[in-house]
């Protein structure tokens, strides 16, 4: 595995995807709790890097702050604090990061006394373990947590299974799923993945980060509402990709829209994962055939899920939808069309916020 060092040389365009969609989400997530009043905000980044490239391309250090900037009215008016903690085992990166942000928190006067920055130098596993005690005492604060690394060492089925116990926290890690298909098999890899070489299709080596995230969902008991969704992200032959994980349904709706706005066929990949014509644009003459295989797959599986009784209320439908990787716009064209054949009575729907919906029963028409 290429023990290359992103900080030492520009950033790839995969990268940049990366860093953007963290971004992104980060800006998505950080106002839902500054509106909600909480008073402290904490988001964990524990491999940050030296804060920018070579070329002063901004890391997720720099990009975090960029986006509490944008808050910095809310930010004052709800006497918001938030706490970011960066943690970088590299002593030459670790100054940096001290450097480049306290050069950046210089130029944000009127906020940074809103914002608290705490710098480690620490092993994942130690920093982690000792933060995740204090964490456990003091669990109703909002947190968002960022494993820029190749998670297969660090997100183990221990780890996974201790953030998911947590409340209001969501997290986003990166691995690399093509090395995992190439080397499952491997001692080295079983200690930290236990999947086999069977789950990867040779016949569909794109889906390598679909196949490792299914992996992650299946560590999750099945009476525990916990959402976890990939974004495939490729370079070259191989497939790297984020893993998503949130407790709420909100958390996930958001991370969502933003993967389906960069990719309108799948919402999961930043190239043609399915390698379907219509992604390149290439419309066929049969209209069947212009609707992606996910959402074809997706209409079957939720129409037969719900005559059959294994969905029974609204909010079971977004539920299996946001598990599938797609929005309520998607689960809404499959809850109309019953409705139209008469299938199924009339329901409450929503386009958004699932959480805040009314919870109503599915009465299948006789």
């Amino acid at each position: 595995m290429s023990s290359r060092d992103v900080h030492k040389e520009p950033f790839t365009e995969e990268t940049i995807t990366k860093l953007e969609i963290f971004e992104k989400y980060v800006e998505a997530w950080l106002p839902v709790f500054i509106y909600s009043g909480f008073k402290e905000i904490f988001i964990y980044d524990f491999f940050a890097g030296t804060g920018k490239d070579k070329n002063n391309i901004e890391g997720s250090p720099l990009r975090v702050i960029n986006v509490i900037e944008k808050y910095t009215s809310d930010i004052i008016k709800s006497n918001t604090v938030i706490k970011l903690i960066f943690n970088e085992l590299d002593l030459d990166k670790v100054d940096n990061l001290k450097a480049i942000v306290k050069e950046k928190l210089e130029k944000l006067d009127e906020i940074k006394e809103h914002i608290e920055i705490e710098i480690y130098r620490e092993e994942f596993n130690t920093l982690f373990f000792n933060i995740y005690k204090s964490i456990v005492n003091n669990n109703s604060f909002p947190r968002f947590m960022f494993i820029d690394q190749n998670g297969i060492k660090q997100v183990t089925e221990e780890i996974l299974l201790k953030i998911a116990e947590l409340k209001r926290t969501d997290m986003i890690f990166f691995i690399s799923s093509s090395y995992a298909r190439r080397f499952s098999e491997l001692e080295s890899f079983q200690k930290y993945l236990k999947i086999n070489k069977e789950s990867f299709s040779e016949s569909k080596p794109f889906h390598s980060h679909r196949v490792v995230t299914e992996y992650y969902k299946s560590l999750i008991p099945n009476n525990k509402e916990y959402y976890i969704t990939p974004f495939s992200i490729k370079k070259n032959a191989n497939v790297y990709g984020l893993v998503f994980c949130s407790s709420h349904s909100y958390g996930i709706e958001k991370f969502l829209r933003i993967g389906w706005q960069l990719n309108p066929n799948t919402g999961d990949a930043n190239f043609n994962i399915d390698e379907e014509a219509i992604a390149d644009g290439n419309l066929s003459l049969f209209e069947e055939d212009n609707i992606p295989q996910k959402l074809q797959l997706f209409e079957n599986k939720l129409a037969s899920a719900i005559l059959k009784g294994n969905i029974l209320t609204n909010k079971d439908i977004y539920s299996f939808t946001f598990n599938f990787g797609c929005l309520p716009k998607h689960a809404n064209l499959v809850v109309q069309k019953l409705i139209k054949e008469g299938k199924i009575k009339t329901i409450r729907l929503t386009s958004q916020k699932v959480h805040k919906i009314i919870e109503e029963k599915i009465q299948i028409e006789k």
